[in-house]
């Protein structure tokens, strides 16, 4: 798996010695979330998941060069996911805790570009961090890795709209307990939590 990262970021990222100009460009952008269950081991006392959420994204890319009249450009990306974390004790009594879910990741993009039009489909990988944090529990960081799709379309040479979809892989410690508060609420017992994000907003180049 992380042989298959490597190898994925190195192409997308992958400097581009042709002439280029250097450019920015920033999105801000706001939508939904959702995600899978976590997966509990047996000795767990809470069954755990979490709901559809809100998001807002935020990205910064930097052009990196051309590749074929197409585009690489470095991205920073931060996330934050509004949601409710759901607990389901053994009788299937269920309660919540308000969390924020945020992403700090860094990443590139491959940009394909279309010049007849303003349409701009793109691919992209990024690496970083997930940072869980309940209101009623203690916060988790973990290392994460995501997966990027999405379309930018450019009114004029400065201002565009931008749409982005994400499935994003948390690596979570098998057997390790989590969201604590004088006790640990539950024992996961996977490997990788997904969450998938699509957002939409305002692109701006400069």
């Amino acid at each position: 798996m992380r042989n298959l990262i490597a190898f994925t970021l190195f192409f997308i990222m992958l400097p581009a010695h042709a002439e280029s100009k250097w450019e920015w460009e920033a999105s801000i952008m706001a939508g939904t979330s959702g995600s899978d269950s976590f997966e509990e081991s047996e000795d767990s006392d809470y069954k755990l998941d979490t709901e559809s959420g809100d998001t807002i994204a935020f990205t910064l890319n930097l052009l990196d060069g051309h590749k074929k009249g197409n585009k690489l450009q470095y991205e920073l990306y931060l996330a934050q996911s509004e949601t409710d974390l759901e607990l389901f004790d053994n009788n299937g009594t269920r309660t919540t805790s308000p969390m924020d879910i945020r992403y700090y990741h860094f990443g590139g993009t491959y940009e394909f570009v279309h010049r007849d039009t303003g349409l701009r489909p793109y691919i992209g990988a990024t690496l970083g961090a997930t940072h869980f944090d309940p209101e009623d529990y203690s916060s988790e960081t973990n290392f994460s890795m995501g997966f990027a799709g999405g379309l930018k379309w450019l009114a004029n040479d400065f201002i565009g709209f931008r749409l982005d979809g994400r499935a994003i892989a948390t690596a979570m410690d098998s057997n390790k307990r989590i969201f604590c508060n004088g006790g640990c609420i539950a024992q996961v017992d996977s490997e990788i939590w997904w969450q998938y994000q699509v957002t939409a907003g305002l692109l701006v180049k400069f």
